[in-house]
């Protein structure tokens, strides 16, 4: 998940002109017109805990805070809600600490198949940011097989649970049925 993160950090940067190159690892940074925090609580008091992976604050057009989530495929509406809500407060905290006019809560909801929130990628590139989502993609399907690996490598008994699952699921299919 922080992989992802970061990806959307480094396009964050290369938008600002803060960096030519894709190299660089999350730090926050202050230019004096931006403020990009990475994976800190900004602002503290009532609402600390709340720590989004990236928050830009832009003393011009307003800030965004941006949240990555990995969930399960039924969880991809409720993730997004559940992030815009938990956020909603530190937002409107930042925008009166700066004295600012905007305000932007991004979640970045990926399900664990690869797919993205529709409402993630249109917030983004309504941002003005690039993310290279392809590579953020294959970065979800390898934690996927990652953990299938550590499924059948540590816990056999995961594995007796999933085809129970599954035979479960097909009860109608048998198969004798499906031998050609």
């Amino acid at each position: 998940m922080n992989n992802i993160g970061k990806e959307i950090y480094k396009a964050i940067l290369l938008k600002y002109g803060i960096i030519q190159t894709k190299q660089i690892e999350p730090i926050t940074i202050d230019n004096g017109k931006v403020k990009i925090v990475w994976n800190q609580v900004v602002i503290k008091g009532k609402n600390k805990g709340r720590q989004p992976d990236i928050t830009v604050i832009n003393k011009e057009k307003g800030h965004l805070i941006i949240d990555v989530s990995i969930v399960g495929k039924y969880r991809l509406d409720k993730a997004y809600k559940e992030k815009l809500e938990e956020y909603k407060d530190t937002s409107v905290l930042i925008k009166q600490a700066h004295g600012l006019n905007t305000m932007q809560v991004t979640p970045v909801i990926i399900i664990i198949d690869g797919l993205i929130h529709k409402r993630t990628t249109s917030e983004i590139n309504k941002a003005g940011i690039e993310v290279d989502w392809n590579k953020a993609i294959r970065e979800v399907l390898y934690i996927n097989q990652e953990m299938i690996i550590r499924c059948y490598a540590q816990k056999p008994k995961c594995i007796e649970r999933g085809e129970k699952a599954a035979r479960t699921r097909y009860r109608g299919v048998h198969s004798s049925s499906m031998q050609t």
